[in-house]
């Protein structure tokens, strides 16, 4: 499953389905019968068939939109997946993803359960991914040592970073003089 995606965002159980499909057939039925009622001019039956339809139409208007929520979840998790980058900006989210607003999209399925590991400061228009080590089963990032202070980080291969610790540059590949930096400063 995707690092952003709670357990809540799955599959309709088999029972669900039934019952579903039950108010479905309670639909039709409750409509035939209110156009039987309003034949014979009973208004005051066809009112309180018109209140039963009403009844059995909110779990499947709710089922229709839980489905189209849990469809966008799906959606922004997997662009979400491929970022490599611990942000992003959020126009480019805009921009990318192809469903309307995808932000206040990922601020109500946070506050709903369906996504997690996200996190948006609106004072810099970031989406912050939270993911801990989200690339290093893919091997996207590797663990260098500062060529300076020695210090451990992670680093997307490829890159360049600045050390957290002292401010020197740290480049996304392992390298001798990486090691042999470390090497000599530890003896």
């Amino acid at each position: 499953m995707s690092l952003y995606l709670t357990s809540k965002v799955k599959e309709r159980s088999k029972s669900r389905k039934i019952y579903l499909g039950f108010c479905a057939f309670m639909e039709i039925i409750i409509i035939m019968a209110i156009v039987s009622l309003l034949k014979e001019g009973k208004w005051e039956s066809a009112l309180l068939g018109l209140l039963f339809l009403l009844g059995f139409a909110r779990p499947i208007f709710r089922e229709i939109i839980m489905e189209r929520d849990f469809r966008n979840a799906k959606i922004i998790a997997s662009y979400l997946n491929g970022i490599s980058s611990e942000s992003i900006e959020m126009q480019q989210m805009n921009q990318k993803i192809p469903i309307g607003d995808p932000v206040n999209k990922i601020e109500s399925f946070i506050k709903k359960g369906y996504l997690t590991n996200i996190h948006l400061d609106w004072e810099n228009n970031l989406v912050v991914l939270l993911a801990e080590n989200k690339f290093v089963n893919s091997g996207r990032y590797i663990e260098i040592d500062c060529p300076n202070c020695g210090a451990k980080t992670m680093i997307l291969k490829g890159r360049v970073k600045t050390c957290e610790y002292c401010g020197g540059t740290l480049l996304g590949k392992k390298s001798e003089l990486n090691s042999k930096a470390v090497d000599e400063d530890g003896k």
